[in-house]
């Protein structure tokens, strides 16, 4: 009976594919990542365990390029190994679609395409919007993408999200933790060795709750990012930059304006043939302890792929430090591509945008938060199958303490060991000559 449905296919994907070209590609994804954890994300307290934990990603991807079209969908199961009994009989959510989209070309000469369904949003640098690849279950959206690339150089995005539970017949409340509305305009283009992308992101976050009189209430706040960000290149110098500033309201039912900013900048000179060297500043706006604002002064890189900056030990802006006194992250960088094997290093010395207060006398505090050392190393067992590991120290103060709890003086490292193995299972392509 398998043979029959195979023949059949095959069959049946022969006549179809006569006369255009087309292809479609049939691959997989195991990551396995195991991880040693104390003081991870904040502060380990006195006397606290070292967590010690497996955790895969699975995914099966199918694409398909043909005649005026493409399509996507990629399926995944995101686990710790051993949370479920071994012979287990059912299991919700075990497997959830990350992507699946399709997009139809809207003219004759490809200029323009509409990108519908669920899909990864990723741009620029991701500091603002990315697919949050470490995470093991990653990052999309669902929304329609308007796609439009007049040439080579220049590139315009439009994407439109309305979020919904599930097909409610009489009400709009949006109770998941996400953003009710959303709309984003990106523009890019280059001019000789200098490229630049302008963004714009509406984003609108649903509150509820109850007034002065226990009335309910509903209502959709707004809030909008907008910047740029840029790079220039010449010989062995690249500089990078980022200028985003965010305004509107805050979502929740108090009424409070949003005025906050992002500054960043990177310089990368490349060392003999295959060394890197970077230094770097950032500046993410936050809000003073000592002194309280009618606005909220906090950026908030809200889909950016965060664990890409201010250290991979992940204590800022990782499903924290939302609303906070802000970040100042001066870096350096070095990264050397060796014949089987790439190594690096990045030094971070962080330290609070805005004034923090110790609660144990209400006086300011030093703004210094700490150092943090991130150490890698990644090679190739074979074309698909890939190795990263990697250590981190964080040296924290007093500051960081009076910001994340814990002990600052107990030590606080990570390290781990991740797999990647990237089969592809069937791969067809048929040229029209």
């Amino acid at each position: 009976m398998l043979k029959r449905l195979l023949l059949s296919f095959t069959a049946l994907y022969t006549v179809f594919s006569m006369g255009f070209s087309q292809s479609i590609i049939l691959s997989g994804e195991f990551r396995p990542r195991t991880e040693y954890a104390h003081g991870f994300k904040t502060l380990a307290s006195k006397d606290q365990n070292s967590g010690f934990f497996t955790t895969q990603r699975s995914r099966i991807n199918l694409s398909y390029s043909g005649l005026k079209s493409k399509s996507y969908i990629s399926v995944q199961d995101v686990r710790t190994w051993g949370n479920q009994v071994q012979l287990v009989e059912n299991e919700d959510r075990a497997i959830s679609i990350h992507e699946a989209w399709f997009m139809p070309q809207l003219d004759k000469k490809g200029l323009w395409a509409l990108k519908i369904g669920r899909q990864e949003l990723v741009y620029d640098d991701h500091r603002i919007l990315g697919n949050v690849g470490w995470a093991q279950a990653a990052r999309s959206h669902d929304a329609v993408l308007l796609k439009y690339m007049p040439n080579d150089k220049s590139k315009l995005d439009i994407a439109l999200a309305y979020n919904q539970d599930f097909a409610r017949l009489n009400s709009n409340l949006y109770t998941t933790a996400n953003y009710k509305t959303m709309q984003m305009l990106w523009y890019h283009s280059s001019v000789d060795k200098f490229n630049y992308s302008l963004l714009f992101m509406n984003l609108g976050f649903q509150v509820s709750g109850k007034d002065s009189l226990n009335k309910d209430i509903q209502d959709t706040k707004f809030n909008q990012t907008l910047g740029t960000h840029f790079d220039y290149s010449h010989n062995k110098f690249t500089l990078t930059g980022n200028i985003f500033y965010q305004l509107g309201k805050q979502a929740s039912l108090v009424e409070k304006d949003i005025s906050a900013y992002l500054l960043g900048l990177e310089a990368q000179y490349s060392v003999l043939t295959n060394h890197k060297l970077s230094l770097g500043y950032e500046l993410q706006s936050g809000n003073s302890q000592k002194e309280a604002s009618d606005k909220n002064k906090a950026f908030n890189p809200y889909y950016g792929t965060n664990h890409k900056f201010n250290g991979t030990m992940d204590y800022f802006y990782v499903g924290n430090h939302i609303n906070s006194v802000g970040l100042q992250d001066i870096y350096a960088k070095w990264n050397a591509k060796l014949k089987k094997f790439n190594l690096g290093a990045d030094l971070h010395l962080f330290s609070a945008a805005a004034d923090i207060l110790n609660p144990a006398n209400a006086d300011v505090a030093s703004k210094n938060l700490g150092t943090e050392l991130d150490i890698y190393l990644d090679f190739s067992f074979s074309e698909n199958v890939k190795c990263l590991i990697g250590y981190s120290q964080m040296l924290a103060t007093e500051s960081m303490q009076y910001l994340k709890g814990g002990k600052y003086d107990e030590t606080q490292n990570w390290a781990f060991i991740m797999l990647t193995y990237n089969p592809v299972f069937f791969k067809h392509e048929t040229i029209k000559n």
